[in-house]
């Protein structure tokens, strides 16, 4: 049951990474594409590497860490919530705590 709910955790996830690349192509916006397409890679990179059952990697730290890449780099980079909303980035660093409990 574990791997089938990383499963649709990954087919969600990764499909708003190829939906946010898609957007910055068409809109000719190839720096925000490029930096979708390798925070894409990366999240393929922590995939590989959760696959391989390290015990240092466990499946909230993944979730986790694949949901913290994408708010951040994506979503407030790419798509400027850092600028639109407020506290964006406080929201971030409290969400990051999670990274550091287990």
């Amino acid at each position: 049951m574990r791997l089938k709910k990383i499963n649709y955790f990954n087919i969600i996830i990764y499909t708003m990474y190829i939906i946010s690349i898609g957007y910055f192509l068409l809109n000719k916006n190839y720096t925000n594409a490029s930096l979708c397409s390798v925070t894409f890679i990366f999240n393929l990179i922590l995939r590989y590497l959760y696959s391989k059952n390290l015990p240092v990697l466990d499946t909230n730290l993944y979730v986790i860490g694949s949901l913290f890449i994408f708010f951040s780099l994506v979503l407030g980079s790419s798509f400027k919530l850092y600028d639109i909303v407020n506290h964006y980035d406080d929201f971030l660093h409290f969400g990051s705590g999670f990274l550091n409990v287990k």
